[in-house]
């Protein structure tokens, strides 16, 4: 807003090794965002060991797993929280004025993002073997929808040109169509799943054995 008003269309915008880094640096944090899933399904043992010695019902083994994959994310992340405040030496901005506000507006953030998470726990423990492949895509998929959504109805992208507007559309309509045929996808597989095996396909096995 501030280089609006001063009419420095371009003014401030990173250069040279900067705007590098930068999209080098989300490249790979979307990929390492892929590692809960990762987790999520190499999970699967402590959720069935929940279900069956414990006797917990399915939707609820899903937070086991979610637990400590967050934890280990929250663990890493503050770790970096508190390396970053220390080298830039601003402990002083956590007793600045404001800081509440600031800091109730994380909280209900982390709320609605672990939330979500859950949910998506409870979710892929009904999707099954599919959970993990079918449901976190899924989930990746809307979060970035909605987030660019938001980052519109926000005026985020406000200023931004044609070509920016073009290219993050065409993301979304992508993600759109690559949702729907994991859904597509989906429901084949339940339904093939369901199908009892016809007379023919029973004396082809019979012939097998």
């Amino acid at each position: 807003r501030q280089r609006q008003a001063a009419g420095g269309e371009g003014e401030g915008m990173p250069t040279g090794s900067r705007l590098t880094k930068g999209p080098l640096v989300a490249f790979a944090s979307g990929i390492l965002c892929a590692c809960y899933g990762i987790a999520f399904s190499y999970g699967s043992e402590v959720m069935r060991i929940s279900g069956e010695q414990f006797g917990n019902a399915g939707w609820k083994t899903a937070f086991v797993v979610s637990a400590l994959i967050l934890w280990g994310g929250s663990v890493s992340a503050c770790g970096y929280c508190v390396y970053k405040l220390a080298v830039n030496k601003t402990w002083g901005s956590l007793s600045a004025p404001g800081i509440g506000r600031t800091l109730m507006i994380a909280l209900i953030m982390a709320l609605l993002h672990d939330g979500a998470i859950l949910f998506y726990g409870v979710g892929a423990s009904k999707l099954g073997p599919l959970g993990a492949a079918v449901g976190y895509a899924a989930f990746m998929s809307f979060a970035i929808m909605v987030g660019n959504i938001n980052g519109f109805l926000t005026g985020e992208w406000k200023g931004a040109s044609k070509q920016s507007m073009g290219w993050i559309v065409a993301g979304i309509a992508v993600l759109m169509v690559g949702v729907s045929i994991l859904a597509r996808g989906n429901f084949m597989y339940g339904e093939a799943a369901k199908a009892p095996v016809g007379a023919g396909d029973a004396e082809v096995l019979v012939e097998g054995e």
